[in-house]
């Protein structure tokens, strides 16, 4: 399921986007949104996925109001880049998914 959460902070919004999913219209609120882009395992988490990803729900999403829109893939089944880095996301050099929540 894609999920849109709005986090109890009014100035960030937290939007998790499920590889191999239609990506979805969310209404990015203004501020920081972080996108977590979660299932790479299913994509031998590959960074050409996680770029594909990234730009189709770009397309759909564009910025407008949001003044910083953070991308950070994720695998929750192997817990990589939620809280640590884990090891099968070695490519990705920004912040893990609490990181950019500020956690």
């Amino acid at each position: 399921m894609n999920l849109a959460v709005q986090l109890e902070r009014s100035d960030m919004a937290l939007v998790r986007f499920e590889f191999g999913r239609v990506p979805q219209k969310v209404a990015l609120p203004p501020g920081h949104v972080v996108v977590a882009i979660d299932g790479l395992e299913r994509a031998g988490f590959e960074y050409q996925a996680f770029k594909e990803m990234r730009n189709a729900f770009l397309e759909l999403n564009p910025p407008g109001a949001a003044t910083d829109v953070t991308f950070v893939p994720v695998s929750s089944h192997y817990g990589d880049m939620i809280l640590r880095r884990g090891d099968h996301i070695d490519w990705y050099d920004g912040p893990t998914l609490a990181e950019a929540l500020g956690v």
